[in-house]
């Protein structure tokens, strides 16, 4: 019963945002403006995920946005609003890369793990430390692999929409996701190994 009332729930959200690509089409920008409301949190999100920097994300969410307003005609009703919007922002970042060849990491900016108020500061400082190292560890994967990864653990989106996104079979997508996890591990335990964590 839960999953009818969730693939209800989807259905009704993608035929809303159909309704607002529609007004838009027509020169509702006040519909459009909704979905950006809509979709900025989410879309930025995702974007940090990739870039690990506040100035690269806001950049990049201004540019998605601009040319998914550019290009609304092109979009495929057929798909989630988020898997086109997603597919825009992959591209704008990839573009992005290629120009400056890295993103302007700063981990510092990264929000801190919560803890509890008794855990000791030794503690405390220990869980921040690791998660830098393992956010390190994410952000030193391919572009690819870190988009699908992102896509597929923070967003919940299953291979179908990844490779869709990424313009990929749903089997290459679940590839780059495997390859990634094992990446990620192989580093990890190096990591632990070392000492480092």
């Amino acid at each position: 019963m839960l999953w009818l009332l969730k693939k209800t729930s989807l259905y009704e959200q993608k035929d809303t945002d159909n309704a607002f690509v529609e007004k838009a089409l027509k020169g509702d920008t006040e519909a459009f403006c909704k979905l950006v409301h809509k979709y900025e949190d989410q879309l930025y999100c995702f974007l940090y995920k990739i870039t690990f920097s506040k100035e690269d994300t806001e950049d990049l969410c201004q540019e998605t946005f601009i040319k998914a307003y550019n290009n609304l005609y092109k979009y495929d009703n057929r798909w989630a609003f988020t898997t086109w919007l997603y597919n825009i922002a992959i591209n704008v970042s990839k573009n992005h890369n290629k120009k400056k060849k890295y993103f302007t990491c700063s981990y510092d900016e990264v929000p801190d793990v919560q803890c509890d108020l008794n855990d000791l500061p030794e503690i405390v400082l220990e869980i921040r430390y690791n998660r830098k190292q393992i956010l390190k560890i994410i952000n030193s994967l391919s572009f690819e692999q870190k988009t699908a990864v992102c896509l597929r653990y923070f967003h919940d989106l299953a291979y179908k929409e990844i490779g869709h996104i990424m313009k990929i079979s749903p089997d290459a997508a679940k590839m780059k996701v495997q390859r990634a996890k094992n990446t990620l591990c192989e580093k990890l335990d190096q990591l632990i190994k070392k000492g480092v964590i």
